[in-house]
């Protein structure tokens, strides 16, 4: 589940847009419904929690997924401190 909220977070909307997906089956409809979703307090809560744990405890990650699961960290923790 966290792959698939990297991707999404990090790919799955396009980047001058962020109500709107990248993938031409994505109507606006949907980037709303999973925009709302991404931004809701306990979905970052959780998915902050779950960064944090994995990049403590796992020593077998590559460097670029380690530095973009802390990118990724870093932008739901300042989203979170922001609202």
């Amino acid at each position: 589940m966290l792959c698939i909220f990297r991707d999404l977070h990090f790919h799955g909307f396009d980047q001058y847009n962020k109500t709107k997906l990248c993938s031409a089956f994505g109507d606006k409809e949907l980037a709303d419904i999973l925009r709302t979703w991404l931004d809701t307090e306990k979905v970052k809560q959780n998915f902050a929690d779950t960064i944090e744990l994995l990049i403590i405890e796992a020593s077998n990650l590559a460097e670029t997924d380690i530095n973009e699961l802390n990118l990724l960290y870093d932008i739901i923790r300042t989203k979170k401190n922001c609202h």
